[in-house]
């Protein structure tokens, strides 16, 4: 198994729990308490739209973390988000959230995960603290658009038929 770092420099804010070293060490996941940030948990197919939008516009990411057994990404924002985030399906904002946390080293990339979750962006030193809460509510809102473009296609077929709404 690799050796870590310390627990304090692997991602800005957090709290390790009690064992977390131990923990990654034998493979498992460790408790991280986020502080000075926030979690905003995505669900599904909108967090697979939502991380295509963010890869494809070349935005740089803070730690973001897939969970299996919820099927969500947990994306660490900036503190004070969730007073200013809007009603968006498929999303919450969570204040000093406790996340369950696998080693840096379990990434997608590596295909490694624990306990179902994988790191989609590890966090790190050289790597952001947080993604930036403006750019990914507009990239969850083209995700839900693009997601809902099947639906909405006979909507827009009848009002360009001549009607006019006014």
């Amino acid at each position: 198994m690799p050796a870590h770092g310390r627990a304090e420099s692997w991602m800005p804010g957090a709290e390790p729990g009690e064992g977390l070293q131990r923990a990654w060490r034998l493979g498992r996941c460790g408790t991280v308490r986020i502080t000075g940030a926030e979690v905003l948990r995505v669900c599904g197919t909108v967090a697979v739209a939502t991380l295509a939008v963010l890869e494809a516009s070349g935005t740089p990411l803070g730690p973001i973390l897939t969970n299996r057994a919820r099927f969500t990404a947990e994306i660490v924002v900036a503190a004070g988000t969730g007073a200013t985030w809007p009603a968006l399906p498929g999303t919450s904002c969570v204040e000093d959230a406790v996340m369950r946390c696998p080693a840096p080293e379990f990434t997608a990339a590596s295909r490694r995960h624990t306990g179902g979750r994988t790191w989609i962006c590890a966090p790190g030193p050289e790597k952001p603290a947080t993604t930036d809460s403006d750019v990914l509510c507009e990239a969850i809102t083209t995700a839900l658009v693009t997601l809902a473009s099947p639906w909405l296609a006979p909507a827009r077929a009848t009002c360009s038929g001549g009607t006019r709404l006014t």
